[in-house]
């Protein structure tokens, strides 16, 4: 547990040797904003924001319970050092500053009053809401390609080529189940249930207004009372002749479990059906339970798996675990996986890379499908466009 002292490294500037390749980069693909020819160097730099706190408690008191806000940014920054320490081995040369986002005096306001991240030649962001806003708006305006790793928000960019989003936005979620649903179900009954908050009706709006995915046939509506689902109400929706698809739109995972609970009792009263969710119900630990759910088998789409079985996760588990003591979270599978992503595109194409997105083939666990979201002719950004469809039945997880 010791090793937790690799933290206070944090402040300072964190310098990794590797070794970088001089690959052609002709044949630029077209997306709508001309990045010009990038920029080869001997070294390049990559920040990384990410949230540790080390102005609130006292490390060295502090080394086996850590505070549990300070966590998944610390989280995050292990996982881009494993990643640097597997590209170290390779012999490559990138130079790592890490900041804390939460620091009383360098964080992001005062990153940028004292000009320290304009010499980046990438910034990986474990951030949100006002400060993801600020740090994109900076690097569109000094032509820096930032990533944010973590929030799926878009910051309200409209015009921003630098900006790359790994987590997909909600829609992005929404039109991938849809598809999934069209292309697996298409004599099924569909039912589309969601309350009345806003960011639930948005979400039913996604769906029925999918660009993607051509259908004439709109699922029926069934508005779920602040109460939870009323079982009489629904019933008649359902048709036991048929599979019966309810796309449950639900976003707080608490919220969401309670209504399972209530269609898993329609689904023991002989319906056949399959429930579809959101993102957020990768928070509903009672999935993983045997007998939670009888009779139901739950979907959701995520950008990141992390399959304990396979040679990278367990990869990355060890390494983490040597340094903590500790199972890996998520966010530390997210911290390494964006890190290995950058340094890579940042050693084959140079600076900026956005043209060759399509030709990553960088990642080390998840794949990423980088694409240029565009409205009205204009590249408004990127987003990661690769979502798994991950399924539950009696507490095993499976996914395609």
């Amino acid at each position: 547990m010791n090793k937790k002292l690799v933290f206070l490294f944090v402040l300072f500037c964190l310098n990794i040797t590797w070794l970088h390749a001089q690959p052609n980069i002709e044949n630029e693909n077209n997306i709508g904003y001309d990045f010009g020819v990038p920029v080869k160097k001997d070294r390049y730099k990559i920040a990384i924001l990410t949230p540790l706190y080390l102005d609130s408690f006292d490390l060295e008191k502090n080394l086996i319970n850590l505070p549990s806000y300070a966590t998944p940014g610390i989280d995050f920054y292990q996982g881009a050092m494993i990643a640097a320490d597997t590209l170290n081995k390779a012999d490559t040369k990138i130079t790592i500053y890490v900041f804390d986002s939460k620091s009383k005096y360098l964080n992001i306001n005062t990153l940028l009053a004292t000009d320290k991240l304009s010499s980046m030649d990438c910034i990986i962001g474990n951030i949100g809401g006002s400060e993801l806003k600020t740090i994109a708006e900076f690097a569109n305006k000094n032509k820096i390609n930032f990533i944010s790793a973590v929030s799926p928000s878009d910051a309200d960019q409209k015009n921003n080529p630098f900006f790359t989003l790994l987590n997909p936005k909600l829609n992005t979620h929404v039109e991938r189940m849809h598809k999934k649903i069209q292309s697996s179900y298409a004599s099924a009954n569909i039912i589309y249930a969601h309350r009345t908050a806003s960011n639930e009706i948005n979400a039913y709006q996604y769906y029925i207004n999918d660009p993607y995915t051509q259908s004439t046939v709109h699922p029926t509506e069934y508005i779920v009372p602040e109460e939870g689902i009323d079982e009489s109400k629904l019933a008649p929706l359902l048709d036991k002749t048929k599979t019966n698809i309810i796309v449950l739109g639900i976003l707080d995972a608490k919220t969401a479990y309670n209504n399972l609970k209530i269609i898993t009792k329609l689904a023991s009263d002989g319906y056949v059906i399959k429930v579809y969710g959101m993102p957020t119900w990768e928070n509903i630990k009672a999935l993983k339970v045997e007998k939670e759910f009888p009779n139901l088998e739950i979907f959701y789409t995520s950008s990141l798996i992390v399959d304990k079985v396979t040679t990278p996760s367990i990869y990355v588990q060890n390494k983490y675990k040597q340094q903590m003591g500790s199972t890996a979270s998520e966010i530390v599978y997210k911290g390494f996986e964006a890190t290995y992503l950058v340094a890579n595109l940042l050693q084959q194409f140079g600076t900026p890379f956005n043209q060759k997105f399509n030709e990553n083939g960088f990642t080390f666990i998840t794949p990423y499908r980088l694409m240029p979201v565009i409205d009205d002719f204009k590249l408004k950004y990127f987003e990661n466009k690769f979502l798994y469809i991950v399924k539950y039945k009696n507490g095993l997880m499976t996914y395609e």
